[in-house]
């Protein structure tokens, strides 16, 4: 994952992307949930859908990166055990679906991706881990969580949610960092605003 991130900050290609990430899939497939993060089935199925739509919005594919991006939500809302490692990339990935339907113009659809962000960062919370590092990733889920509660005031008061607003907050869901990544990613999701194929993506 980390060669396709790579490629993602300098906007390079990858020929065998499906090849890759069958090896993965298969190694993941293997996997049981346990509190160890690499040994957690749950912890790195979500890693690889987060690197997938990651590599989908670099090559633009908008459509595609919404769906992938919404089995994040699927398995969050499936029945497994929840460990605070998992709040970092499920609330990166509900948020930025939240955010994207914002974008297409389907209001319900993002309030739920809102509160489901919502959810999971007060499950991870609850977790109460006293591991330094996982308590350190709580700032972005909490970043994730601050961001969708400012999207939920908006969405329920029915106010205008402008390409500025969303794009401000587009920024915490992203894996990469690059300033080049971040403009041409956020410029190809604000495109698509009010798109009717776009609203109806993810299930």
């Amino acid at each position: 994952m980390i060669y396709v991130y790579k490629s993602i900050e300098l906007d390079m290609e990858i020929n065998d992307i499906d090849k890759l990430l069958g090896a993965a899939n298969r190694r993941v497939s293997g996997l049981k949930n346990k509190s160890n993060p690499r040994e957690d089935r749950i912890n790195m199925e979500v890693s690889v859908l987060v690197c997938v739509w990651h590599h989908h919005l670099g090559r633009g594919d908008v459509g595609t990166v919404l769906n992938v991006a919404n089995k994040v939500r699927d398995v969050f809302l499936s029945k497994f055990n929840f460990y605070v490692m998992h709040g970092y990339n499920m609330c990166k990935s509900m948020l930025f679906c939240g955010l994207v339907y914002c974008i297409a113009g389907s209001r319900d659809r993002a309030l739920e991706c809102m509160n489901l962000t919502m959810e999971c960062f007060v499950k991870a919370v609850a977790c109460r881990t006293k591991n330094l590092s996982w308590f350190r990733e709580l700032k972005s889920s909490h970043q994730c969580a601050a961001a969708a509660l400012g999207m939920i005031k908006l969405l329920e008061a029915g106010s205008p949610i402008s390409d500025g607003a969303v794009a401000r907050e587009l920024a915490a869901t992203f894996r990469v960092k690059d300033e080049a990544f971040v403009a041409r990613a956020t410029a190809a999701l604000l495109a698509c605003r009010n798109q009717a194929s776009l609203a109806a993506a993810g299930g």
